[in-house]
C-alpha cells in the first residue's frame, strides 16, 4: 500500500534528523577522543613538567653545590695565591738580602785582597829590610875589624891613625843611627814612645847635629849653610826625639847630595811656631817618590847606592813630628833638589 506523501516526507525528514544526529554523535565522538587524546598529551606535558621540575630542581641543587665548592675552591686558589704573594715578596727580600751580602762579601773579599798585597808587600819590604840592614850593618864592621887589625899589626902609619880613626868614628855613627832608628820604630810600635818636654835653644841643637857630619861634609866638599833667625825663643819639646828628626834630614841630605853639592839649614819663626828647613841640591824625587816617602822601609834606589841606610828614617821622623805634636813635609823635583821642613809650636807642649 503506498505510504501517502506527508508521512514519506516526515521519514525522510526524521532519517535525515537521524542521519545528522548521526554524523553529530560521530562528530563529536571524535571530538571526544580528541579531547581525552589532547587530555593524555596535557597529562604526558604535565609530568614532564613535574618531571622537568624535579630535575630543574635536582640541577639547581647540584648547580648550589657545584656554585659552593667554586667559591670553596675560589677562597682555596686566593689563599693560595696570598700565600704565593707572600712568598714572592719574601723571597724578593731575601734576594736583595743575598744581594747586598753579596755585595758586602765582594767589598770583603777586595778589601782583604788589598790588605792581603799590602801585607805581603810589607812582609817583603821587611825581609828586604834585614837583609840591606845585615848588609848595611855586616859591611862597615869587617871593614872597621880589618882596620882595626892593620893598626894592631902596625900596618898603618902613625899620621894615618888620627883619620883612620875618625873615618871609623863616623861609620860606628852611622851604624848607630840605623840602630836607634829601629828601636825607635818598634818603641813607637808598642805604644811606648812618649815625649819627654824640656825647653829647647833650636840653634845650639841645629849645630850639634851638624857637628856630627863634620867629616862627610868634608869628605863630599858639600857646602853648608845655617841661616838661623836671630832671638829664636826655646821650644817646648822633646830634645831626644827631636834632634833624631834633624839627624835624619841632615842624614839624608848629605847622603842624596852629590860631590861638591850644598846643603842650606834654615830656621825661623811665623804664627807662633818653629819652622826648620832641610834643603840640599841632590837628585830630587818624582812626584810617584813623594806618595811613598814617609812609608816604612821603603828607600829611593839612589839612597841605597850612595850609602847606608834602612828605609825607616823618615817614617820614623814621621810619627816623631805626630807625637810632638808638630808636622813634617817635603817638596822635591827631579835633578832639582829636596827641602824637608819641620814646624812646632812655639808656646805648647806635644799634643
Amino acid at each position: 500500500m503506498a505510504v501517502p506523501e506527508p508521512e514519506r516526507q516526515l521519514n525522510d525528514l526524521l532519517l535525515q534528523a537521524e542521519e545528522r544526529l548521526t554524523r553529530q554523535s560521530q562528530a563529536n565522538d571524535e571530538i571526544k577522543l580528541k579531547l581525552v587524546k589532547r587530555d593524555e598529551q596535557l597529562s604526558a606535558i604535565r609530568l614532564e613538567l613535574a618531571n622537568n621540575s624535579v630535575r630543574h630542581d635536582e640541577t639547581d641543587r647540584s648547580l648550589s653545590i657545584s656554585n659552593a665548592n667554586l667559591q670553596a675552591r675560589d677562597l682555596e686558589l686566593a689563599e693560595r695565591m696570598a700565600y704565593s704573594a707572600a712568598a714572592a715578596l719574601e723571597l724578593t727580600q731575601r734576594t736583595a738580602q743575598l744581594r747586598e751580602s753579596n755585595e758586602y762579601l765582594q767589598y770583603r773579599t777586595a778589601e782583604l785582597e788589598k790588605l792581603n798585597t799590602e801585607l805581603k808587600s810589607l812582609m817583603q819590604q821587611r825581609e828586604d829590610f834585614v837583609a840591606a840592614l845585615t848588609h848595611d850593618l855586616k859591611n862597615p864592621l869587617i871593614a872597621a875589624t880589618k882596620q882595626l887589625q892593620f893598626m894592631l899589626d902596625g900596618r898603618v902609619a902613625p899620621e894615618e891613625q888620627n883619620t883612620l880613626i875618625s873615618q871609623l868614628l863616623d861609620s860606628n855613627k852611622v851604624m848607630l843611627r840605623m840602630v836607634w832608628n829601629l828601636l825607635d820604630v818598634y818603641r813607637h810600635e808598642a805604644g811606648s814612645l812618649t815625649p819627654s818636654p824640656e825647653p829647647v835653644e833650636i840653634g845650639v841643637l841645629l849645630k850639634q847635629c851638624i857637628a856630627d857630619f863634620s867629616i862627610s861634609l868634608k869628605e863630599k866638599q858639600i857646602a853648608l849653610d845655617m841661616q838661623i833667625e836671630q832671638g829664636l825663643p826655646p821650644v817646648h819639646t822633646d830634645r831626644i826625639l827631636l834632634r833624631r828628626v834633624l839627624i835624619n834630614l841632615i842624614d839624608n841630605a848629605i847622603k842624596f847630595t852629590p860631590q861638591e853639592g850644598s846643603i842650606t839649614i834654615t830656621a825661623w819663626t811665623a804664627d807662633n811656631k818653629l819652622y826648620i828647613a832641610v834643603e840640599d841640591s841632590g837628585y830630587g824625587m818624582s812626584e810617584q817618590q813623594l806618595t811613598r816617602l814617609f812609608q816604612r822601609f821603603w828607600q829611593a834606589q839612589k839612597g841605597r847606592a850612595n850609602g847606608l841606610g834602612s828605609g825607616l828614617g823618615l817614617f820614623l821622623s814621621k810619627q816623631i813630628m805626630t807625637a810632638l805634636g808638630g808636622t813634617i813635609a817635603c817638596t822635591s823635583k827631579l835633578d832639582q833638589g829636596t827641602k824637608f821642613v819641620v814646624a812646632l809650636k812655639i808656646d805648647a807642649g806635644p799634643a
